[in-house]
């Protein structure tokens, strides 16, 4: 009621300026909560003006903690006040995307758009997709980098309803994998790998895996590593191996690293996982991504062939057991690419098969020379 209002404000509001990350963090949820507590949202209003400003003041708080809440409670605000009360909040944190800001503030208003858009619809989302689109196609990578942030924020605000508009985000993320900006290849294949993660049912498997499978065919080297990445992790996703198989240094220009030991998944055994991915995705394509992931270890590039082994090793157990398994497959995807007019490509299968028949000796020839 009102004369409850008249003493919690103050109090929410000296929590919301306070220095204590928990004291803004356990602020800004109750103000979150505000709309639902109250009988009478009018009741509200008289206090409403400095309790949306004191929030937006603490979105680009240095806590990712405090941002991701304070985005949460404006998007509750906006729900419960309406677009009335909130005049141009959507503009005003477009604005930071696209202005002289720095990373901290464009990631909490990444947070607040995506938070916004949740309260607003797939209707709003559907307007504004091409906007972001083009955002991350910016001349300025300052620009570039801002809207990337939405790449992360909105799959996790919206969670399975942000399926129908993963393959296009997925097409988008590839590109910017070759992006020239450090920044933004990190940002989007820290996004990759996040969507990777969230979208694994059943259902959402063909919003992902297309994509991603084109990615690792890709011209563009770092595009080629980048979706290998974030195949890596989704198919151990897939197979209940939860959690990053390869996460990017921040500070490394190419990409180059190594598992996180700390966010590798949990371990089970080769056969298992196989099983599991031949039961989700089905068994040909499952081996057809084994054998572009196979053939990747022989790029002509070395990052790429460095992060696919990592990735292999990460799927793989037992390399000849698998090797068996796949290589049909394996063998008619060589042969396609020897007849290639890419003479990486030719070089690659090359190198593959080399490196097959020193394993495999003559069980190789008999499958190769019939053909």
């Amino acid at each position: 009621d009102t004369p409850s209002l008249a003493l919690l404000v103050p109090i929410l509001m000296r929590g919301l300026r306070d220095r204590n990350v928990k004291s803004k963090q356990m602020a800004a949820q109750i103000v979150g909560s505000i709309c639902k507590l109250v009988s009478d949202t009018n009741d509200l209003v008289p206090y409403s003006k400095k309790l949306i400003e004191q929030v937006k003041n603490i979105v680009p708080d240095n806590s990712p903690a405090v941002r991701k809440v304070a985005a949460q409670a404006l998007g509750s605000l906006y729900a419960g006040l309406g677009d009335g009360s909130m005049p141009g909040v959507m503009d005003q944190m477009l604005d930071v995307l696209r202005g002289r800001t720095d990373a901290v503030e464009r990631s909490g208003a990444a947070l607040a758009v995506a938070h916004l858009l949740v309260v607003m619809g797939s209707e709003a989302v559907n307007k504004m997709l091409p906007d972001i689109l083009d955002g991350v196609r910016d001349e300025n990578p300052s620009v570039r980098e801002g809207f990337a942030n939405l790449f992360i924020t909105l799959p996790d605000a919206f969670g399975e309803k942000f399926v129908p508009y993963v393959p296009n985000v997925l097409k988008a993320i590839l590109t910017l994998l070759n992006d020239k900006s450090v920044e933004v290849r990190s940002l989007v294949l820290n996004a990759g790998h996040s969507i990777a993660s969230i979208y694994t049912a059943t259902n959402q498997i063909e919003s992902v895996l297309p994509t991603l499978d084109n990615g690792l065919l890709d011209s563009a080297w770092r595009t080629r590593m980048g979706a290998c990445h974030i195949m890596g992790t989704y198919l151990c996703n897939l197979a209940g191996a939860k959690g990053t198989v390869v996460v990017p240094m921040a500070d490394n220009d190419d990409m180059n690293d190594g598992p996180d030991e700390g966010k590798e998944g949990a371990k089970i055994t080769s056969s298992k996982m196989h099983n599991v991915m031949a039961h989700k995705i089905g068994m040909k394509r499952r081996d057809r991504i084994l054998a572009t992931i196979y053939l990747m270890l022989s790029d002509g590039n070395s990052m790429v062939a460095n992060t696919s082994w990592r990735v292999w090793k990460a799927l793989v157990v037992n390399s000849p057991a698998t090797l068996t398994s796949i290589f049909p497959t394996l063998i008619n995807k060589i042969i396609k690419s020897l007849a290639s007019n890419d003479d990486g490509e030719q070089h690659s299968a090359g190198q593959a098969l080399g490196g097959i028949v020193t394993k495999m000796g003559v069980a190789v020839l008999k499958t190769i020379v019939p053909l």
